[in-house]
Parts: C-alpha cells; sequence; structure tokens
C-alpha cells in the first residue's frame, strides 16, 4: 500500500520493479528478498541467500514479516530453480509465485495496526527495525 484515506487506497503489486519483499523460506527460516525482475508474470527472484545455505526445489517462500507493510507467513510461491553464479556470494533463486497475476480479478485490502502503535509496542519488546532484537 502507497497512499491510502477513508475511501480509497493506492498500492503497488509484487509486479513493479521497485518493490522489495523481506521473504522466509518456510523449510530452514532462510531470509531473503523478492523483486521482480520486469518480464515474466509468474517468476520473481529471491535475492541475498547465502550460498553455503541448501536449497530445494519446491520450498515454499512466504513473507518474513520483518516489514511493516507484509505480515508474516503469506504465501510468495515456491522455488523454481537457483544456481550458484561463480563471482558472487549469494544463490540466484527464482520463485514461481503462487499467484497467477494475469487473471487476477480481486484483491483484498488487509490493514494492520496503526504505525505509532507498532512501534511502541516494538520499543517495549525490544525490537529494533527489521526484526532485529535488542541483546
Amino acid at each position: 500500500m502507497k497512499v491510502a484515506s477513508e475511501h480509497y487506497t493506492t498500492i503497488t503489486s509484487v509486479l513493479h520493479s521497485k518493490t522489495r519483499i523481506s521473504a522466509r523460506i518456510q523449510r530452514d527460516g532462510t531470509i531473503g528478498t523478492i523483486r521482480w525482475l520486469g518480464e515474466d508474470p509468474t517468476h520473481v527472484l529471491l535475492d541475498e541467500v547465502p550460498r553455503q545455505n541448501k536449497l530445494v526445489r519446491g520450498d515454499t517462500v512466504v513473507t518474513s514479516g520483518y516489514n511493516a507493510v507484509f505480515p508474516e507467513g503469506v504465501l510468495i510461491g515456491t522455488i523454481d530453480s537457483f544456481v550458484k553464479e561463480p563471482d558472487k556470494n549469494f544463490w540466484t533463486v527464482r520463485v514461481k509465485l503462487a499467484v497467477d497475476f494475469s487473471r487476477l480479478i480481486y484483491v483484498y485490502l488487509v490493514t494492520s495496526r496503526p504505525k505509532v502503535e507498532r512501534d511502541t509496542v516494538e520499543a517495549r519488546a525490544g525490537v529494533l527495525p527489521e526484526g532485529e532484537v535488542k541483546p
């Protein structure tokens, strides 16, 4: 969601070149960032997955909950393929989206706690931005 009023909301799709979503591989908790390359509406990339992590085709990818926009555990898709690039420390992971955006008719707006309330609760719990916990 970008901007909201009482009766209207503007949103940005996952199929937008500037959208970044914090994601988690459900099987092992590995965290990465989802982004769309602007070509194939059925796939996105999962970035920042370290090369030492074991990946499995078909693993489920969900939202991590490490940002204020998406709640934790929302299905994004499944790992379709992955490649170790020789000059990088991370996997190149291709994720097949769980939603066919070319056939999408209805969307639902899910409201979250007001930012001030969320910030207050997180501060009391010792949670830092990005989901890190104070030592």
